[in-house]
């Protein structure tokens, strides 16, 4: 019988999520070849003024990605949604500098999601957001199928 090592996920997650352990628990495949490992990121708001965007400055996203290291993860996943409103750049320097810090593959969430929504060719879709009203128009913009309605 071979024995196999069940692939790790980190996790990189805004500190006041409470939705995202649980509902990664219930997506996680039931034989246990996947676990899930959560490192935080301190966001405690979403508006526009500079307390809000220095939560998404890269030093604490690289320190929270080494401590993920530390548990050996197979993949890096940032699963905020800030790359919505900041642009799809922010994500792709995370990724850039998390994997040059840790060695290890690393995704976000909008660059899945932009991903997954070209390959079905989405042209349309509808978006409900929490943010302020300059936030909610950002995602309009960074997201190329809104950008087209």
């Amino acid at each position: 019988m071979i024995v196999r090592q069940p692939k790790r996920l980190g996790i990189l997650a805004p500190s006041s999520n409470t939705v995202l352990e649980p509902e990664t628990a219930r997506l996680l495949p039931a034989d246990g070849s996947v676990t899930s490992h959560v490192s935080r990121l301190r966001v405690v708001q979403i508006s526009d003024d500079i307390s809000s965007l220095q939560q998404f400055e890269i030093e604490p996203v690289l320190i929270a990605a080494e401590l993920l290291a530390d548990a050996a993860v197979d993949l890096i996943l940032w699963n905020g949604t800030a790359a919505s409103w900041l642009g799809f750049n922010r994500d792709r320097q995370w990724v850039a500098a998390i994997e040059a810090r840790t060695g290890i593959r690393t995704t976000t969430a909008v660059m899945a999601i932009n991903e997954a929504l070209q390959q079905l060719g989405t042209r349309r879709i509808g978006l409900v957001t929490p943010y302020v009203k300059r936030w909610k128009n950002g995602s309009s913009r960074t997201i190329p199928a809104l950008a087209s309605t």
